[in-house]
C-alpha cells in the first residue's frame, strides 16, 4: 500500500506538472481515479511527444551523417585527386627540365654557326653601308622618281642623278 501511495503521489505531481500550462484548459477532477486516468492520458501524449522527438532527433541524425559522409567522401576524392595531380606536375617539372637541358645543349651547337653568321652578316651589312653612303664616281646610282605626268615613267640612268621622264613627249 505504501508503494501504491508512492505511484500515487508521483503520478499527481507529474499530472500537476503537465497540467500546469494547461490549467485553464481543463476542468478540475472530480476524483482521484478520474485525475489518475488524466495523469495516466497526459502521461501517454507526452510518452508520444517525446517518441516523435526522438524520431525527428534520429532523422535529423541520420541526415546529418549522410552528409557527413559524403562530405568525407569528397574529400578523399579531392585529397586523391590533388595527389595524382600533384605527382603529373612533378613529372611534367621533369620533362620541362630535360627539354630545357636539350634545348641548352643544341643551341649549343648551332650557336656557333649562328654567331659566325650573324658576323659575317654584321661585316656585309657594313660593307653594303659604306659602298651605298660613299659612292665612287665609278657607281652608277639609279633611283625611281615620280614622274610629272600621269603617263608611264621609264628611268633614266646616268652616272650623276637618275631621274625619271615620262614616256609621252
Amino acid at each position: 500500500m505504501k508503494t501504491t501511495m508512492k505511484m500515487l503521489a508521483a503520478a499527481v505531481s507529474l499530472g500537476v506538472a503537465l497540467t500546469a500550462g494547461a490549467v485553464g484548459q481543463t476542468q478540475p477532477a472530480g476524483s482521484l481515479n478520474e485525475l489518475l486516468n488524466r495523469v495516466r492520458s497526459d502521461a501517454r501524449e507526452a510518452s508520444a511527444d517525446n517518441a516523435a522527438r526522438l524520431r525527428e532527433f534520429q532523422a535529423s541524425t541520420n541526415s546529418q551523417q549522410a552528409t557527413l559522409n559524403t562530405a568525407r567522401s569528397t574529400l578523399a576524392q579531392l585529397e586523391r585527386q590533388a595527389t595524382q595531380l600533384s605527382a603529373d606536375f612533378e613529372a611534367n617539372q621533369v620533362r620541362i627540365d630535360e627539354l630545357d637541358a636539350e634545348l641548352r645543349q643544341r643551341q649549343g651547337a648551332f650557336g656557333e654557326l649562328f654567331g659566325a653568321a650573324r658576323q659575317a652578316a654584321g661585316e656585309f651589312a657594313a660593307m653594303i653601308d659604306q659602298s651605298v653612303t660613299r659612292p665612287s664616281s665609278r657607281v652608277v646610282r639609279t633611283r625611281w622618281k615620280p614622274c610629272p605626268t600621269a603617263g608611264p615613267c621609264r628611268l633614266v640612268r646616268n652616272s650623276t642623278s637618275s631621274r625619271a621622264v615620262s614616256s609621252k613627249r
